[in-house]
């Protein structure tokens, strides 16, 4: 028995580390993502011409805005014919950053005016829009999940331990906690995909209070951003509990960790691959579009939740029941 149970450490270890290796790549493939933008010359000149027009947007901010877009690019088509040597590019290059900048801010401004955002105060957006961006760092949380999950049941049920543990604690009891267990690793690791991606967001680029139509004026919504922020991580944490039930569900009909593996993280990788196909049908995946279409802004934001609630609540349910019968 004691070397079963050693046994089950270093396979346990093993799956830890796997899924910490796959929560760092996906943290640090956002990271990487915010300080490109961060370092980006076009991106410094944009965010420096956010600060001059920190006032509220009014028609006359719109017109001033575009007066001056207009003035940047004379002096650029009056540069036009000028000699190729280096001061004359150099000024050419910096008049375009500028004028692509202003572009658009006059654009942006337009937008929320469109969008009855009116009076709200213009402030730079990028780190909010990067915090609000999903991607493959969200993806990368698909197979950090497997390997914390996958072993859940199949890890006794391979080393002949089910019956003994079961024994001691309750069959029911042990199912229970084991799902919960598993609901809980699923929350804290979106949660802190969400907080680092937000801390790096801050850190480099900024997150001022804001409206989210002053930020998204697509969005529609009349709320603070820091509550958008918060239904968008909801929304990224439906997706991945939908998951985490879904890998449990497996791993309970699963006789060893490695099949429990193969069809967690095939399954995972099948569903993603259809899910990128367009038609309403892909949406079947919830827990794809949970975590890839978390936005508060979208029409069926909520229903995209309840969906994940429901299909949660149904995997837990199928992998308790088969959880509960003997090996």
């Amino acid at each position: 028995m004691r070397e079963i149970r050693g046994e089950c450490r270093k396979l346990r270890s093993l799956l830890l580390l796997a899924a910490l290796f796959f929560l760092l790549l996906s943290i640090g493939y956002a990271a990487l993502s915010v300080y490109r933008t961060a370092i980006d010359e076009n991106e410094a000149v944009y965010r420096t011409l956010c600060g001059q027009y920190r006032q509220p947007v009014t028609p006359a901010l719109l017109t001033e805005a575009s007066a001056a877009l207009e003035g940047v690019q004379e002096q650029l088509a009056a540069l036009s014919g000028e000699s190729d040597d280096w001061d004359a590019q150099a000024a050419r290059q910096a008049l375009e950053r500028e004028a692509a900048a202003r572009e658009r801010i006059a654009a942006r401004m337009q937008d929320m005016l469109e969008a009855g955002a009116a009076g709200e105060s213009f402030v730079y957006d990028t780190g909010w829009r990067l915090f609000f961006q999903s991607g493959y760092p969200e993806v990368l949380l698909a197979p950090c999940l497997v390997f914390l999950l996958a072993g859940v049941f199949a890890r006794e049920r391979e080393w002949g331990v089910w019956q003994t543990v079961c024994a001691t604690a309750g069959r029911r009891r042990v199912c229970r906690v084991k799902c919960a267990l598993g609901l809980v690793l699923a929350l804290g690791t979106d949660l802190l995909f969400c907080l680092s991606k937000a801390a790096f967001a801050a850190g480099m680029l900024g997150l001022p209070a804001a409206g989210m139509t002053a930020l998204l004026p697509s969005a529609g919504w009349d709320i603070s951003a820091g509550l958008g922020a918060a239904l968008y991580a909801a929304g990224s944490c439906g997706g991945l509990c939908a998951l985490a039930a879904l890998i449990l569900f497996l791993s309970a009909g699963s006789a060893t960790v490695f099949s429990a593996l193969v069809k967690a993280l095939g399954l995972s990788a099948v569903s993603y691959a259809l899910y990128q196909v367009p038609g309403r049908w892909k949406y079947i995946f919830v827990w794809w579009d949970g975590l890839l279409q978390p936005y508060p802004f979208l029409e069926y934001f909520w229903l995209t939740l309840l969906s994940c609630a429901a299909c949660t609540a149904l995997f837990l349910i199928a992998a308790g029941s088969i959880g509960g019968k003997s090996a």
